[in-house]
């Protein structure tokens, strides 16, 4: 986590930090990856094929690679950038979202225009202050699920 200038722009604050849910939360962990296994193992006993097992492991931790795999995140004055695997970025700027909702452990920011469906989740790594800070300075905090001292349905 760190929080700095951006060199490439003068005056821009950015904020940045890494989050990896499978670390982080080891008891849920131990459950996806029982899971995992289960269902590897049914198709393996059902279809006794190999290479149908590992397509299915495959497809099964591609889907739940952003709790596998660590996410970087990015915040400046323009928006939100989530990097994963090193290979796949989301930018967002901040006229492009609508507000946020405080979820606990993590930030929902609410998208303007729905390109994909859901919004965009920013899990703390004990920079929640930070993001937060940051978040609000550019997004309105919206009524709703908030699980953070019973503040639920409260505009702040």
């Amino acid at each position: 986590m760190s929080a700095e200038m951006d060199s490439g722009t003068r005056g821009t604050e950015s904020l940045e930090w890494r989050a990896h849910l499978f670390v982080s939360r080891p008891a849920r962990s131990a459950v996806v990856v029982a899971v995992v296994a289960s269902g590897v193992l049914v198709v393996q006993l059902a279809f006794g094929r190999t290479a149908l097992t590992v397509l299915s492991l495959i497809l099964v931790v591609g889907a739940l690679s952003q709790f596998f795999f660590p996410l970087s995140y990015r915040l400046t004055d323009r928006g939100v950038t989530i990097r994963h695997l090193g290979i796949f970025t989301d930018t967002v700027s901040w006229e492009d979202l609508t507000g946020y909702r405080h979820l606990g452990d993590c930030l929902l920011l609410l998208r303007r225009r729905r390109k994909r469906k859901g919004g965009i989740l920013l899990y703390f790594r004990g920079n929640g202050e930070n993001v937060i800070g940051m978040v609000n300075r550019h997004l309105p905090r919206l009524e709703g699920a908030s699980r953070q001292n019973g503040n639920a349905g409260r505009r702040s």
